[in-house]
């Protein structure tokens, strides 16, 4: 068996990227649009994060865990309309 027959279809969706170190935002930002998604971000702040998705339907996420000391994951308890965008997702990834 191929490995496309095994890669989940990524074209199209689109991916928050949210990353302090910009190095590996800037890979991930380049591997995501690589791989056809379009990439909202990359964001080093949590509050960066929650301005850019202000609006918008987000697909995935791509999360570092702590950003700039602060838990990515705490976030959406102070904006609830963020965590529905955020629940919604069809995947999500943390990084450390």
């Amino acid at each position: 068996m191929n490995d496309s027959a095994q890669s989940p279809k990524l074209e199209g969706l689109r991916v928050l990227v949210v990353e302090d170190e910009a190095p590996i935002a800037l890979q991930l930002e380049d591997m995501l649009s690589e791989l056809g998604c379009g990439v909202i971000g990359p964001a080093s702040r949590v509050g960066q994060a929650l301005r850019l998705i202000e609006g918008q339907e987000v697909d995935a996420a791509v999360l570092d865990l702590n950003i700039a000391g602060e838990l990515v994951y705490r976030s959406p308890t102070h904006s609830p309309s963020a965590a529905c965008r955020i629940s919604s997702s069809q995947a999500m990834a943390l990084t450390r």
